[in-house]
């Protein structure tokens, strides 16, 4: 199949369809990669999420063959990375053990029903898993992918754009199009670094699954010039862009829960997303979050809305 020009020049790749009847729970590694199903680890969290993903898509799966959409992102300013005063990521992020590297992501979650609080602005809202981006030696790249939803009334009626989305920053936001999304879907992701992986790794595959719809697709990255994974931490996150003078641009969007939060460790081994630091929103306002983290267990992350109501 032919492959597609992102807005920054690069190529959206597609995987080709598996057969019919193609089980990722007994094929072996290389087709796996052929097909772009994420890797089988050996570690418990990876193999019981693996199975339970599979056993609610089977009887339903459905190959979805992504394209780019036009346009995508938010349009008001947006800070990829971690902003040290706190006012564009809430969720949780975790670092692994000293002297090692992540290699890969996971998470599943509802996607949630957004509005936004005024009806005279457009808003926009990301909940993504991601890898770097936070501190240190990765603290101004990030590998991220998940969902967005652009909300706006017109016309006295309510518009939502959603979709699934990846950025390998400093490259732009690529948004997919043709994957139904809808709010109340289950849906997963899993990012997983290529040969060799986790710290140096310059390629990685996005698997998403709607476990709800049965609409399942894998995309091939490449990191940007010069770019690498630093793989020094992993986060999940409900984000908004950077906030407007006196305000915030984030729509309602009650409350978000990442389960399954495990980040994988090059080498082996695993961190549950629950076991770090948690992240609010403050909109740029000394005490005044609009969107706060909790980590309610080693695996589970909540995201709640704080902000003012629509």
């Amino acid at each position: 199949m032919a492959d597609a020009t992102v807005n920054d020049g690069s190529e959206l790749k597609a995987f080709p369809r598996p057969p019919a009847g193609f089980d990722p729970l007994t094929a072996v590694a290389a087709e796996l990669e052929r097909y772009g199903f994420p890797p089988r680890r050996a570690e418990r969290p990876a193999v019981e999420l693996y199975r339970r993903v599979w056993g609610r898509l089977k009887d339903k799966y459905r190959y979805v063959e992504p394209a780019i959409a036009a346009g995508g992102g938010p349009s008001r300013p947006r800070h990829p990375t971690f902003s040290p005063d706190n006012v564009n990521w809430s969720g949780g992020v975790a670092v692994p053990p000293a002297g090692t590297s992540f290699c890969g992501i996971q998470a599943d979650w509802i996607v949630p029903d957004v509005y936004p609080p005024l009806q005279n602005l457009g808003y926009w809202i990301g909940s993504w898993i991601g890898l770097d981006g936070y501190t240190g030696a990765g603290a101004n790249f990030v590998l991220q992918a998940g969902i967005a939803q652009e909300v706006y009334y017109q016309s006295g009626s309510l518009h939502r754009d959603i979709y699934p989305w990846y950025e390998w920053y400093p490259d732009n936001i690529v948004k997919i199009a043709g994957v139904p999304v809808s709010p109340g879907d289950f849906v997963v992701v899993i990012i997983s670094t290529a040969m060799p992986p986790g710290q140096g790794s310059t390629n990685a595959t996005v698997y998403f699954a709607n476990t709800t719809n049965g609409a399942s697709m894998s995309v091939p990255i490449s990191a940007p010039s010069g770019v690498q994974l630093v793989g020094n931490s992993a986060e999940w996150i409900v984000e908004q862009p950077l906030p407007i003078p006196g305000g915030d641009t984030l729509p309602d969007y009650g409350e978000v829960f990442f389960a399954d939060c495990e980040a994988y460790i090059a080498g082996g081994g695993s961190v549950g997303g629950g076991t770090g630091t948690a992240l609010n929103i403050t909109a740029g306002k000394v005490n005044s979050v609009v969107s706060r983290g909790v980590l309610i267990s080693p695996t589970v992350i909540q995201c709640s809305y704080s902000g003012p109501a629509p």
